[in-house]
């Protein structure tokens, strides 16, 4: 009796073994590919990035400068406002007000 069941576990065993080791290998080779695949898509995306990233520069690089220029000329005036109050500030401290 126990030779079946011995038996009937080695068996078991054996095909339980085998498969694990099929579907081991089944899956680090699903996974390799799909690792190499991922890859291959982020070396395109990047490659891509590259292409524009020129294009992205000198678009807004245009706009960029014509922003600190604006902002240039608003500084101007701020600092001659400034210097008007504060030549006031020094009358009127001096002639005693």
């Amino acid at each position: 009796m126990w030779q079946y069941v011995i038996g009937g576990a080695t068996v078991f065993g054996l095909i339980v073994g085998l498969f694990s080791v099929y579907t081991g290998r089944a899956t680090r080779n699903y996974s390799g590919a799909l690792i190499k695949e991922e890859g291959r898509r982020a070396q395109e995306l990047i490659e891509r990035h590259e292409e524009k990233t020129p294009e992205l520069i000198d678009k807004h690089g245009a706009r960029t400068q014509d922003l600190l220029e604006r902002q240039g000329k608003i500084l101007v005036r701020l600092v001659e406002q400034h210097t008007t109050l504060i030549s006031i500030l020094k009358t009127y401290r001096t002639e005693g007000g």
